[in-house]
């Protein structure tokens, strides 16, 4: 195991996805691959009823913006290649570039996308595609990895030479990024305040409001405020459902 591997399963053991670190420490691993970016999606959710996806990457932030405005994720390559995945074919490994969109199978619109993420620094890219192991869990993963301008031999060799650190670090991450998007799934898309956060940690303590009050230094009616607040937020009925919720999406 490589030295910056093992910094990113620490941090992966030790530190909140929301904290950055995560994502920090995966850079550092990726580029230690000889590598220039990365990119790590999520989609949960049916596909004929409605997805919700996530894109973690270090590509630049006018590219990301361009893919959100355009409504680039229906026509992306490797999210098509999603639909290719079943309980009998759990993992897919796909090469592809900028020449990609030259292949007659290729829409118009995925060619756009594809000489886009070219000119953002995927020229040359690798990625692995996989689903939840349960035939029921409708989570589909995809951690693509790739250079800006080193030519496509190279860039797969480089991939190839460190496959299994690639695919253990991307799949352990995975896990870390669900959290957040089953949140955005489920219709929570309010922040909680920090008061919030802190009351109900200490209701999933299992301490009394009387007790939360004091231990804060305020009231019981602000303890009270704080729950409604939150229970509305999580969209909760019972303040038990909403420690819960809060748990589930990793909030506290």
């Amino acid at each position: 195991m490589t030295p910056e591997l093992e910094r990113l399963l620490g941090a992966m053991a030790t530190a909140r996805q929301r904290d950055g670190v995560i994502l920090t420490a995966y850079t550092d691993f990726v580029r230690s691959c000889g590598l220039d970016h990365f990119v790590l999606g999520m989609a949960i959710g049916d596909p004929d009823v409605g997805q919700t996806v996530e894109i973690q990457t270090s590509l630049p932030d006018a590219w990301m913006e361009e893919y959100d405005a355009l409504d680039h994720v229906r026509h992306d390559y490797v999210v098509q290649q999603m639909a290719n995945l079943g309980p009998d074919r759990p993992l897919l490994t796909t090469a592809w570039g900028e020449a990609t969109a030259d292949r007659p199978e290729v829409s118009a619109r995925t060619g756009q996308v594809l000489r886009g993420v070219a000119d953002a620094g995927l020229g040359n890219a690798l990625s692995f595609t996989g689903r939840g192991a349960a035939e029921s869990d409708q989570a589909w993963f995809a951690a693509t990895f790739g250079c800006q301008r080193s030519g496509r031999e190279a860039v797969l060799e480089r991939i190839n030479n460190h496959r299994n650190e690639l695919l253990i670090a991307s799949f352990a991450l995975f896990p870390c990024l669900r959290p957040a998007l089953e949140r955005r799934h489920a219709g929570i898309v309010e922040d909680l305040t920090s008061r919030e956060v802190d009351v109900l940690a200490r209701f999933a303590q299992g301490l009394r409001p009387d007790r939360i009050a004091h231990r804060m230094g305020i009231s019981k009616r602000t303890v009270d405020m704080h729950s409604v607040n939150a229970r509305r937020k999580l969209k909760a009925r019972t303040l038990a459902e909403a420690t819960a919720k809060a748990v589930r999406y990793d909030l506290i």
